[in-house]
């Protein structure tokens, strides 16, 4: 019963979504989230220090990350580039998120010590680094909308790290829009040009 209802709340969802996008495109009166296709897509296969002078850069409007976390960055690129390319190196590696988020975390007090690491080097952070890096595997992570989503699905939130468990509710969440052939062709011509990536 519990799995047919949140089947229900993601179906009702993704058609409000639907009627939205086939309607008004990716850009309409409710959302404008073409930009993120955009950043991703001209980011892909960059280098470190080219993702993190490209987010730190990025347009307040976007809202991807806070101004002191993109002040942060954008000072730790002139100050030391190799240990903040380090930091942010260590996301990349075959570890599970969670060990990897641990380090980068843990090495970024050497970087922009032990207050502010806490403050700049949070899952928003992580997760808009990574997705820049490979947006076929991750997606840009906003926690007030994980919580939004967790809230309507009626889904118990996470004690630790939630970007993970986030990223298991797109991947389910994709995979019914990935049924509906209009949307995607209409997602995808909207997208033209730009990385494709369910998430």
């Amino acid at each position: 019963m519990v799995s047919a209802i949140k089947e229900f709340l993601i179906k009702t969802l993704i058609t409000k979504y639907r009627n939205r996008v086939i309607n008004q495109g990716l850009n309409n009166e409710f959302t404008n989230e073409k930009y993120k296709w955009e950043l991703v897509s001209s980011l892909k296969g960059k280098n470190v220090k080219s993702i993190l002078k490209a987010i730190s850069n990025a347009d307040n409007s976007m809202n991807l990350l806070t101004w002191r976390t993109k002040d942060s960055i954008r000072e730790e690129l002139k100050n030391q580039p190799d240990k903040i390319i380090n930091c942010f190196e260590r996301l990349l590696q075959d570890k599970p998120f969670e060990e990897r988020f641990k380090e980068f975390k843990e090495y970024g007090k050497s970087v922009f010590g032990a207050n502010n690491a806490q403050k700049i080097l949070n899952e928003r952070t992580a997760a808009l680094f990574l997705a820049c890096f490979d947006p076929e595997t991750y997606a840009i992570y906003k926690p007030d909308l994980y919580k939004l989503t967790i809230k309507y699905l009626g889904i118990q939130s996470v004690n630790n790290l939630s970007y993970p468990h986030y990223l298991d509710i797109l991947k389910e969440i994709a995979n019914h829009i990935n049924k509906d052939k209009e949307l995607i062709e209409k997602l995808r011509s909207e997208t033209s040009g730009l990385v494709w990536s369910d998430l």
